[in-house]
């Protein structure tokens, strides 16, 4: 089951969390990591992504164009029954 926080439903566009998921579970590491991180920052009319796990140490950059981007930190949690989305500040 996935879950997303009201506090990051609030402040983060739906637009932006479909892309998280959908980076989330095209992670392109060997072995998925419980604990992803996503620094989600606005620049001149993008947002970018920056997703990454610490073990087995991964990342990846998506950059797009919107007129929604945000400027937080954001994680996914796999707690082996849920998949939380949640604000680093909510952790």
């Amino acid at each position: 089951m996935r879950v997303v926080t009201t506090n990051c439903d609030s402040r983060v566009p739906l637009s932006t969390q479909l892309a998280m998921w959908w980076m989330y579970d095209n992670t392109g590491a060997e072995e998925r990591d419980y604990f992803h991180v996503f620094e989600l920052t606005a620049k001149e009319g993008c947002q970018e992504i920056f997703h990454y796990q610490e073990q087995p140490e991964w990342q990846e950059t998506l950059i797009s164009f919107t007129d929604e981007a945000v400027t937080e930190k954001v994680y996914i949690i796999n707690d082996g029954d849920h998949e939380t989305m949640l604000l680093a500040e909510d952790y």
